[in-house]
């Protein structure tokens, strides 16, 4: 049935277009072939828009969100959403936790340099106040801390809400976030094409990276003051490990954090450390001395590596930017 409705769509379209290219040969044109050729172009953008929309979506909530035709404002409080967005070159007009987590993202600076994203708050404390006065088309939302203000939320505009374990790569792979988004601003094709050059820059990396199989890899946030290093779950960086055939150092099913001494006991060969606000640095250099730390075969080989924590969220955009930074690491 799908493939009959999309042939039906895609027939329609060839039609539609075809009937604007006979109109437009038919009319004079003020302004000669260019202007033909703009009109042209216009009126097959606009058949295409109708035959994608208007299309409903269904969230986490079962709430039904009809799209009479593709957001154009849209505010997002989620940054994996955002990336994901970014991936298949979407650019949301606002976002919480913009300045003080999105723009350092090193996965999307150059990306996002000439876009206007107007910042809505911070994780826990999103700006409904400003969100509201940006008039927004659509919301797209995930998380625990949205959800708590979500009500507040659908009064401003419609709110898309998606399951935070899954949005957050906890019960699910990176493909099922960007595929959900990609259903809203109908660019379903474009994410598969996406998928497939992800796909296949983790292949090539593989490749790349055969020499360092038999090694062990961790990788970890680090915080002296919140108790030592903390790894995220094996499956929120699966795609590091099985996509790059990379062995774990050691495989949990969720968020732990383990001590300095906990550490030597897993003695990775190699470690990368997420760094988020530019302290980590400081924190490790702290450490340098330490006759504990010492002891990792990492510490002694050189192979404890400081990366931008973008790496570590789940989308497209920043899984290519982790594959770069993990192949130049190890083979330098």
């Amino acid at each position: 049935m799908k493939i009959a409705k999309h042939l039906s769509t895609a027939l329609t379209i060839v039609i539609l277009a075809s009937m604007a290219v006979a109109c437009a040969q038919n009319e004079p044109s003020p302004s000669g072939a260019a202007a033909t050729d703009s009109n042209l172009s216009d009126q097959v953008e606009t058949i295409e828009q109708e035959a994608l929309y208007p299309r409903t979506i269904t969230d986490f909530k079962n709430n039904r969100v009809l799209l009479k035709e593709e957001p154009k404002r849209v505010a997002v409080t989620d940054y994996v959403i955002f990336s994901h967005l970014v991936s298949l070159d979407y650019y949301p007009m606002a976002a919480n936790m913009y300045h003080s987590y999105i723009s350092i993202m090193e996965s999307m600076k150059q990306t996002l340099s000439g876009h206007k994203i107007e910042d809505i708050g911070e994780w826990d404390a999103i700006n409904l106040e400003k969100t509201a006065s940006l008039d927004p088309d659509l919301i797209l939302s995930s998380t625990s801390d949205a959800d708590k203000v979500y009500e507040h939320l659908n009064t401003i505009a419609p709110v898309i809400f998606y399951d935070p374990a899954k949005m957050g790569n906890s019960e699910t792979d990176w493909k099922w976030g960007l595929r959900e988004v990609a259903s809203v601003i109908a660019r379903e094709d474009q994410a598969e094409q996406v998928i497939q050059s992800t796909e296949q820059l983790l292949a090539e990396k593989k490749e790349a990276l055969a020499a360092y199989q038999d090694k062990t890899v961790a990788f970890f946030f680090y915080s002296k003051g919140r108790g030592g290093f903390t790894s995220q779950a094996y499956s929120a960086l699966s795609v590091y490990y099985e996509l790059l055939g990379l062995t774990p150092a050691f495989h949990n099913e969720g968020v732990e954090t383990i001590t300095l001494e906990g550490l030597v006991e897993v003695n990775p060969d190699y470690i990368f450390i997420f760094d988020t606000d530019g302290t980590t640095a400081k924190e490790l250099a702290e450490m340098e001395h330490d006759k504990v730390w010492q002891q990792l075969n990492a510490v002694k080989n050189n192979h404890v590596f400081l990366a931008n924590f973008s790496m570590a969220i789940m989308s497209p955009i920043n899984i290519k930017y982790g594959a770069e930074v993990i192949d130049k690491a190890l083979n330098g």
